[in-house]
């Protein structure tokens, strides 16, 4: 039988199987936003080549934030279901989320009154806002690489790295057959 937790705003029992879907989702919606605003001429829907724009940028800003937001949920979900992350994955997730927030910054730090064109009159984004997106996302990936669980078991018990039965049990390992 699984274990089955209780979310206190809806009561529906949500396995963690369930969550690290939902997660999935999520950050599926945030990359097709995400590529959205970051590339809108694959969607044809690009007003002004050679510019981006402030509602560009928010489409971008949005889509990582779902993206953000759905890995964290996944991660959550693979490592213990409802108990409480190893310093690891607490750190990375933070990690992540500090790289948003600065991606966050950079992108809008014209529009903010703090980059290199404060109050610009059309939306400007330069080469040093474009480094600082680089930077924020690259913190958000070593975050999640920092978090993610690798060969961890789900929390019933069911593995990525291998089968229950194909593992030797404990008592096994040293035995003579």
């Amino acid at each position: 039988m699984e274990p089955r937790s209780l979310t206190p705003e809806t009561g529906l029992p949500i396995t963690p199987q369930g969550r690290a879907l939902l997660g999935g989702l999520l950050a599926a919606l945030g990359l097709v936003l995400y590529l959205l605003g970051w590339e809108p001429q694959w969607f044809g829907l690009d007003m002004a080549p050679d510019q981006v724009g402030l509602v560009q940028l928010l489409v971008f800003l949005i889509g990582l934030g779902l993206l953000l937001f759905g890995g964290i949920i996944y991660v959550r979900a693979r490592w213990n279901g409802d108990a409480a992350l190893p310093l690891r994955a607490d750190l990375g997730l933070r990690l992540a989320a500090t790289g948003y927030m600065f991606t966050v910054i950079a992108a809008l730090a014209d529009i903010l009154g703090f980059g290199s064109h404060p109050n610009p009159r059309e939306a400007y984004f330069g080469p040093w806002q474009l480094t600082g997106i680089y930077i924020g996302e690259g913190l958000m990936l070593a975050g999640f690489l920092l978090a993610w669980p690798w060969r961890r078991a789900w929390p019933n018990g069911r593995s990525n790295a291998q089968t229950p039965d194909s593992a030797p049990h404990p008592s096994e390992i040293g035995s003579k057959p």
